[in-house]
């Protein structure tokens, strides 16, 4: 059985939203997946979908033995803030510190 894809504009939308980037490791010219964070696939709402590089979705939906995984919650609050950053940087709030929030966050594997 096939899952029902995210409609193509609301994956358009997501994707310039998030500049393609993953919300968890910010790593740019990685390749990115739509994580539907409720687990459900037919639950297309933009806010219920969220942009993660393979690394990191595998880190969301895998099994860390002992270590905690993402919950929703913080997924949520994780897409929030980095749409939310983006944003800033497109409008050019935040143009003096652009190079330096743009650089990978060296130890976002810690939080997990």
């Amino acid at each position: 059985m096939l899952r029902p894809r995210v409609p193509q504009d609301i994956a358009d939308q997501l994707m310039f939203v998030n500049r393609h980037t993953c919300c968890i490791c910010h790593e740019q010219r990685k390749h990115v997946q739509i994580h539907h964070i409720d687990g459900n696939k037919s639950n297309n709402s933009v806010g219920n979908l969220a942009v993660l590089c393979l690394d990191c979705h595998s880190l969301v939906t895998g099994d860390e033995g002992l270590g905690r995984r993402y919950a929703p919650g913080e997924l949520i609050l994780r897409k929030k803030d980095w749409e939310e950053h983006c944003i800033r940087n497109e409008s050019g709030e935040d143009q003096d510190d652009e190079s330096e929030d743009d650089e990978p966050i060296e130890s976002h594997y810690e939080w997990l």
